[in-house]
């Protein structure tokens, strides 16, 4: 299928001639940016450029014009910076797709913890509400009851439950995982190991599983000793990780689960003075900024979050065109960053 620079554009949430220059081996372009195309391209030459003008056009439902986006809060502890810039970057993509096709878009943020959730259901399933976004991140096992309550269309954003009415957009966790192991054993670092925040959230769930498989195929065998429960805040891994650290023998690498204990991480490792990568080598899953890590440019895997945001909005559409019987869930591949934080044992 010909791809064309502006539906990867789209799909990533960069400009058209970025896309461009990376396609045609340009200069001012980051290598980063430039995998990223190629590999965007490739996933639209396999699933297709979905063409929904017929949502808009021909006889319109005048009434359902919204789609509302619901970002699930279920207790976890995000640090301001970063998930304001995660949550800005896909906020952008959803709120500009939406747009081209003719649709506004509705905020909320539902509290999963509440008895009550009345409210959110009759917003979702109000008379002018086309569809639904779930932002899932903080989605549990348990919250499946509540989401199947919302009977519009809908499709389920960075998390997975035990239903098949939705189609779900989500992250390769095992492949991202893969990367980090992959990058450490090509460096000399065979004792690896794995950092991780206890709550049972798909994303986290997912990593840890990859880690346990991915170590057993590459003839590590049973390697759940090495997974270490930090917290589920910065505050938490970082008091955790003081306190196990001063007692712990350090192995050759930490691969770190999500931002908050790379976060937490950093901050404990430099109070005690441990000198990354000469002591200890890191990898993060999810990037962060340098302000964010005490100046570490942290080697890491990128999620990526306005690829899944691109897809979420095209399968929706999808289903408000032609709802299909059997939901699909889509992947999306991660990418590996390369920063200073892994040293050759």
């Amino acid at each position: 299928m010909n791809v064309k620079a502006i539906d990867i554009a789209r799909a990533l949430g960069i400009s058209k001639s970025t896309v461009s220059l990376a396609l045609n081996g340009k200069p001012g372009v980051k290598e980063q940016t430039r995998q990223e195309v190629l590999a965007c391209k490739q996933r639209l030459e396999q699933n297709g450029v979905p063409h929904v003008d017929t949502i808009v056009g021909g006889t319109e439902k005048t009434k359902e014009r919204q789609i509302k986006v619901v970002r699930v809060i279920n207790g976890m502890k995000n640090i301001l910076g970063a998930e304001l810039n995660l949550w800005t970057d896909v906020h952008a993509v959803f709120e500009k797709q939406l747009r081209e096709y003719g649709y506004s878009l509705g905020l909320m943020y539902a509290d999963l913890r509440e008895k009550d959730q009345s409210g959110l259901i009759a917003e979702c399933n109000a008379d002018d509400v086309a569809g639904v976004i779930l932002f899932g991140t903080e989605l549990k096992p348990e919250d499946v009851s509540v989401v199947e309550r919302i009977k519009k269309p809908m499709v389920v954003y960075d998390a997975v439950i035990d239903s098949d009415k939705y189609p779900f957009v989500l992250i390769d966790n095992r492949q991202g995982v893969e990367l980090a192991v992959n990058e450490l054993l090509s460096k000399g670092n065979t004792d690896i190991w794995y950092l991780s925040n206890p709550m049972p959230m798909y994303n986290y769930l997912s990593r840890r599983r990859g880690f346990l498989e991915i170590m057993k195929n590459k003839g590590y065998g049973d390697v759940s000793h090495r997974i270490i429960d930090t917290g589920s805040s910065v505050d938490e891994v970082s008091h955790f990780m003081k306190s196990y650290l001063k007692k712990a023998k350090l192995p050759q690498a930490y691969i770190m689960e999500s931002y908050h204990v790379s976060m937490g991480t950093v901050i404990a490792m430099q109070e005690l003075g441990i000198e990354v990568p000469k002591d200890v080598s890191l990898i993060g899953i999810d990037t962060l900024p340098k302000f964010l890590t005490g100046g570490w440019n942290l080697t890491s895997v990128r999620v990526p979050h306005t690829e899944r945001a691109y897809w979420t909005v095209q399968l929706l559409l999808k289903e408000l065109e032609h709802p299909v019987r059997e939901k699909c869930k889509l992947y999306t591949n991660c990418v590996f960053v390369n920063g200073e934080t892994v040293q050759e044992r």
